[in-house]
């Protein structure tokens, strides 16, 4: 006999209204999803809290119920849905009380838990902490986290499986190749031969422990050197924090070496990567960090924090340079010597092939399907 597909829901916060890390991830999921539904290995309906409308690319519209004028009729109407299926995955732990409903009338239910980040690195109680007990299955998406659940919470490491982050499937690989003057670097009229460094972002007055203000000031201590590199911030910013970066860098006499883009659509990012000498983002709050492998991806190295999930996406010695986050000189350092040092086309190929061999979608895909097979 043939066994009958699973039925899989995916419940999740947002995944199409924002553009972060975590959304990123709940499309990879659901795309993989998706493509299970039409393989006819499962049966899939995704459902989601706070988003208006689905992008198609990833979902098709028969599969996909959003509730974004009222998430709380869309909470109740998740539990009783999930009764219909096998297997529940969820995108967030905030989802813990819909989670926990399901698996006390339902226990046959199989629930997978997907954590991140700061999320799960802080104590948890009430709904959270109970989910972290039932779930039958914790994915993290790096080992950084995992380790943080089992040291936070007291949870059995072997609960708990490490699925890496991966690249977007509709993330632009571009071809490395000699090329003329960056059409990114004329834009911005930033010398062919400057040191570029690009950072990736949310510009948030909240989230200083991305600590972009100590490369700014690592710029400055350059120029102080002789060395006129820039950076550049791509990314959505509060007016606050826009004005708050500008006095900062006119107080550094820097102003034209600091340079914010405001958002960028999906589809240019690749063309800002590849105008860029390195990635430059020294955080400590990751859970894993996209950007740094869509960086890597693009032959970029990469500058990130050692004391968080950056070290799981910055394995490759010689794409990543891993400094403490808080340590001016360190990060000072790591500049310099990216602005002494650039790169050839054949070690951005390489740096190029290694982020994909271990960071391809198709690698992600692949370990969804073991979950849900």
């Amino acid at each position: 006999m043939i066994p009958k597909p699973q039925k899989v829901l995916f419940l999740t916060l947002r995944t199409f209204s924002l553009t972060g890390g975590i959304e990123k991830v709940c499309r990879g999921i659901a795309f993989a999803l998706q493509n299970f539904q039409q393989e006819g290995k499962i049966h899939f309906r995704m459902i989601s809290l706070y988003d208006d409308l689905a992008d198609e690319r990833y979902v098709k519209k028969m599969h996909f119920k959003a509730y974004g004028l009222s998430p709380k009729l869309g909470a109740l109407a998740s539990c009783f849905t999930a009764f219909k299926y096998n297997t529940i995955i969820l995108s967030h732990i905030n989802l813990a009380p819909i989670a926990c409903f399901i698996k006390f009338l339902k226990p046959t239910c199989r629930i997978i838990l997907w954590t991140h980040g700061i999320e799960v690195w802080r104590p948890l109680k009430g709904f959270k902490r109970r989910l972290l007990e039932v779930a039958d299955e914790i994915i993290a998406v790096s080992a950084f986290t995992k380790s943080e659940i089992t040291k936070r919470h007291a949870i059995q490491a072997e609960r708990i499986k490490v699925v890496p982050n991966a690249l977007d499937p509709y993330f632009v690989i571009p071809e490395i190749k000699e090329d003329d003057e960056s059409a990114i670097r004329k834009l911005y009229a930033i010398p062919a031969d400057a040191p570029l460094f690009f950072a990736l972002t949310r510009l948030k007055n909240s989230e200083q422990q991305k600590n972009y203000d100590l490369v700014i000031r690592a710029i400055a201590a350059l120029k102080d050197e002789g060395i006129a590199a820039y950076y550049m911030l791509g990314g959505k910013y509060e007016d606050a924090e826009y004005q708050r970066i500008q006095d900062l860098a006119i107080s550094l006499n820097i102003q034209k070496q600091i340079i914010l883009t405001g958002f960028i659509a999906d589809e240019a990012i690749s063309n800002y990567y590849q105008a860029a000498d390195a990635f430059v983002l020294p955080s400590e709050k990751e859970g894993f960090g996209l950007v740094f492998i869509e960086a890597q991806a693009c032959g970029l190295r990469v500058v990130a924090g050692n004391q968080d999930g950056s070290i799981d996406a910055v394995q490759n010695p010689d794409a990543g340079i891993l400094v403490n986050p808080r340590d001016f000189k360190a990060i000072q350092e790591a500049l310099k010597s990216l602005s002494q040092n650039k790169l050839s086309i054949q070690e951005k190929k390489a740096i190029q092939h290694a982020c994909l061999e271990k960071f391809a979608y198709e690698k992600f895909s692949g370990e969804v399907e073991r979950l849900v097979g």
